[in-house]
């Protein structure tokens, strides 16, 4: 109930199927629907991401390019951020959960909210186009289809306008981490996989190629162009990491699902403060020279 509405996520849903950038909608009931089968599909791990960059490069400007009128145009991270934020300041610490009271303890509400005006600072003046965006683009999230060869992408629970660094961002933020754990807490953080300079620029110029196409523009490409997205990734890259953070302080408090909320808190929190530190002392190096990213591990 925290996190996103059922019917816009339905009518999102539709919209995407009528567009095939989703599974086909068949019919919908009370708490649920039936989606098409795809039947020789497999569902993308973390690692496949490398493999399949041009795919979702192309599928991410599909979306990104997809219009629903429905929608209010506004970026709706920071409303999130902020949602978020209140909500695991209320429910963590009234939890009857021990543990999850103690985790509570460690965290200064008040802190993090200063945190979201951070980020608004780097980012506005940013001024990233603000589209259509899934907002979780994990690898969990899409699936290819292997007789159609094509890429599907699922699950738009928190699909909404937003800016385009963020799904860019968040994207590549979840390159480093791993759902594929048996044991618990059920992931790992792998900062180690993010991805290179070159599968960065293949991403950014294929995503480019497919907008232009989709707008009716010339296809080249200028440094110019290339350089503001990797940019806007950089900045947001921030963001995930912190957003995901409260998304797991919610989830220890409410879920019965076995899975590591806490150590996922507590992991992606650090990382983010982790990654601010060097964003704050290599910004002006990101700014000058674009082919070195301030997340690159050492």
């Amino acid at each position: 109930m925290f996190f996103f509405s059922r019917a816009r996520e339905e009518l999102i849903f539709k919209s995407c199927a009528l567009a095939k950038l989703s599974p086909g909608f068949i019919a919908s009931f009370p708490g649920g629907r039936i989606e098409e089968y795809l039947n020789g599909s497999i569902t993308l791990t973390t690692g496949d991401c490398k493999l399949y960059i041009n795919e979702i490069a192309i599928k991410t400007a599909d979306i990104h390019h997809h219009l629903i009128a429905e929608l209010p145009k506004e970026p709706s991270i920071f409303i999130s951020l902020t949602n978020w934020l209140k909500a695991a300041s209320e429910v963590l610490p009234t939890t009857e959960k021990p543990a999850i009271k103690e985790f509570s303890k460690t965290i200064n509400f008040h802190s993090l909210q200063s945190e979201i005006q951070f980020l608004k600072k780097i980012i506005l003046p940013l001024n990233s186009p603000v589209v259509f965006c899934h907002n979780d683009l994990l690898s969990g999230n899409f699936m290819y289809n292997n007789q159609s060869k094509k890429l599907y992408v699922i699950d738009f629970e928190y699909a909404n306008y937003n800016y385009r660094g963020y799904d860019l961002g968040n994207h590549f933020a979840e390159w480093a981490v791993d759902y594929s754990r048996p044991d618990y807490p059920k992931f790992n953080l792998l900062p180690q996989n993010y991805p290179t300079a070159s599968e960065r620029d293949l991403f950014i110029k294929t995503y480019l190629r497919r907008s232009k196409e989709l707008n009716g523009q010339i296809l080249n490409i200028e440094d110019s162009e290339i350089a503001q997205i990797q940019k806007e990734i950089d900045y947001f890259l921030l963001i995930p990491h912190f957003a995901w953070s409260l998304w797991a302080m919610i989830q220890a408090a409410s879920s019965q699902i076995d899975f590591g909320y806490v150590e996922f808190a507590q992991y992606r929190l650090k990382h983010y403060f982790d990654l601010k530190k060097r964003f704050t002392h290599k910004t002006q190096t990101v700014i000058k020279n674009t082919k070195k990213y301030f997340y690159k591990t050492p």
